[in-house]
């Protein structure tokens, strides 16, 4: 496991079949880099092995981010094929499809890919300072991890063009007011252990395919438009700052 990513079972004392997993790059607002994205995956795969965890939460280290997104220095070298095969998106898609509940416990700003981590959770609970947005237009990128797919199914259609399009930024009560948080407030950790304690005391088999059913993909083809749009924009960037 790297050192950028905690992986703790149990959560906490009482909490004996929740596992948490925690972003651990805090000087960096936890962006996710390369390392970590794999870091991630491998913990994903090792939870699917593991038929004592009944819950997963996904955490950021301090107080200023639950997650930045992608690693900035990362995405300058980016090319068409990154688009393609893109790592964050591999991972949030494993996340979405664990046969477990995962919480989002979002302790700051989710931005960008960090808020697309969000979205591949069943539930976010965050904090009163938290705030969300996808500014990846302002990069001459789009939301391709994600994003595009998971949050129109949340807040509604037009809500997330304002997000995307207009670059529009919630804070807690607006994303609680608009569905995209279940609950904020001082006690969001609290919350999140009883969200995830909730679920887990569950019959496991009954939830993974109550979570199968609710998830299935109704639109099978966009997932490969959301790659391609990005594997142009990523060799449209390259190309400018290379030519």
């Amino acid at each position: 496991m790297s050192a950028d990513l905690l992986l703790t079972l149990p959560a906490a004392a009482g909490y004996e079949h929740i596992c948490m997993l925690q972003l651990n790059r805090p000087a960096y607002a936890n962006a996710y880099n390369t390392a970590l994205l794999e870091a991630l995956l491998a913990a994903l795969r090792q939870l699917k092995e593991r038929p004592e965890v009944r819950a997963l939460l996904i955490c950021g280290a301090g107080e200023r981010a639950f997650c930045a997104g992608a690693d900035r220095h990362e995405l300058k070298e980016r090319r068409f094929q990154d688009g393609i095969d893109l790592l964050s998106r591999t991972v949030f898609d494993q996340l979405a499809a664990l046969p477990l509940p995962t919480v989002a416990c979002i302790n700051g700003a989710a931005m960008g890919g960090g808020l697309e981590l969000a979205l591949a959770c069943d539930a976010r609970i965050c904090s009163p300072h938290a705030v969300f947005a996808l500014p990846e237009l302002s990069l001459d990128l789009t939301p391709a991890a994600g994003g595009m797919r998971r949050l129109p199914a949340l807040v509604g259609l037009g809500r997330a063009k304002e997000m995307i399009l207009f670059q529009r930024r919630l804070d807690a009560l607006e994303a609680c007011n608009w569905g995209l948080v279940a609950h904020q407030g001082a006690d969001y950790q609290s919350q999140a252990l009883a969200w995830a304690a909730r679920a887990a005391a569950l019959d496991p088999l009954a939830l993974r395919l109550a979570k199968q059913l609710l998830d299935v993909d109704a639109v099978p083809m966009q997932r490969e438009f959301e790659a391609f749009t990005q594997a142009l924009l990523y060799e449209r960037n390259f190309q400018r700052v290379n030519t």
